[in-house]
């Protein structure tokens, strides 16, 4: 079955991305039968992962039951007949850099489960990680010719990174533009954030908390590196946005404070 690794700087959105999809495929139920169906199942390796810790890591994503984790069950059975009954199609293993830590025995036989689940449950495995993990792949014949690899590589000044920021900029609740696509801003957003998607939206979200807390209701190249320069102007905005999104405030600032919440905006 083919397989595909994606890796990527830590905070550049490949768990999001993952959920995303997820939620586009989300389960269902067979008509026929009323089974339920789970076409795609995500695990997160766990930080010292083994075969047994990584069985029960997916065991416990399929939602099994507590006794089908114990250390003296055929897990790799257990698997296998979850994803048949559940007319899984996809296993995603997310972190799969944690496997680069473990010791080399370990990580072999890691690998050899995650190979060994896509062939003779014949689901496409994916799994994602930090950069690190690519030599591990390249490095065993089998995974190298049966895992395609792709990057998330950082943000750059291109017509994508202004795409981002300007749907960015169109869901803010500020009453000014901010023009965060012009060649300044986006030079300034860049060098601040080094391209990491996490970053830049921490960032910014900082900057229009900032922005609305003050008054400037903008983001302004100043506001850029706030959160980094001045975390107590930050940290006023942040005060005042929990109390208006508990409803103590109850100003119309308040309620553009829960506006931005609901965007993702406060903490």
């Amino acid at each position: 079955m083919p397989c595909l690794l994606i890796v990527g700087d830590a905070g550049m959105g490949k768990t999001a991305q993952l959920h995303r999809f997820h939620r586009l495929h989300p389960d269902g139920r067979d008509c026929s039968t009323d089974s339920l169906i789970r076409t795609i199942v995500i695990a997160n390796v766990p930080p010292e992962p083994t075969r047994v810790a990584l069985l029960q890591a997916l065991l416990t994503a399929l939602g099994a039951p507590t006794p089908a984790l114990h250390r003296l069950v055929n897990h790799a059975a257990v698997v296998g007949r979850m994803l048949g009954a559940y007319q899984t199609r996809i296993v995603v293993f997310d972190e799969i850099q944690h496997v680069c830590r473990s010791r080399a025995r370990d990580r072999a036989v890691v690998l050899d489960t995650i190979k060994s689940i896509s062939t003779e449950s014949q689901v496409n495995v994916v799994c994602t990680g930090t950069r690190e993990i690519e030599q591990e792949f390249r490095a065993d014949a089998q995974l190298e010719r049966r895992f395609e690899i792709t990057r998330f590589a950082p943000w750059s000044n291109s017509a994508q990174f202004r795409r981002f920021l300007a749907t960015y900029e169109r869901i803010r609740p500020l009453r000014l533009p901010s023009r965060l696509v012009d060649p300044e801003m986006m030079r300034a957003i860049l060098e601040e954030a080094g391209g990491i998607t996490h970053r830049i939206v921490q960032r910014l979200n900082a900057a229009a908390m900032v922005a609305i807390h003050e008054g400037i209701e903008r983001i302004t190249p100043e506001l850029i590196p706030v959160q980094r320069t001045e975390p107590a102007r930050v940290h006023a905005a942040r005060k005042i946005a929990a109390q208006a999104v508990q409803g103590q405030l109850q100003t119309p600032r308040a309620a553009r404070w829960s506006e931005h919440n609901a965007l993702g905006g406060a903490p």
